[in-house]
């Protein structure tokens, strides 16, 4: 059982995973996995830690500032 970490999209708070499988090889697959930390189910790529649905940091842009 590999070990992996993620960042929970609810709490922010990092958490570990397991997988039954080694996902070394293959990073499109993503794996449900219950969140101890908020007691939920996320749905996590164990390769790269990214959990589905989440907004990666840095993709969105700022948006434009005001003037006063």
């Amino acid at each position: 059982m590999p070990l992996f970490v993620y960042r929970c999209p609810t709490t922010g708070y990092r958490v570990q995973g397991f997988s039954a499988e080694d996902v070394s090889v293959n990073t499109h697959t993503y794996e449900p996995v219950v969140c101890h930390m908020f007691k939920r189910t996320h749905h996590v790529n164990p390769a790269t830690g990214a959990v589905l649905g989440e907004e990666q940091t840095g993709s969105r842009s700022k948006p434009p500032a005001r003037s006063t």
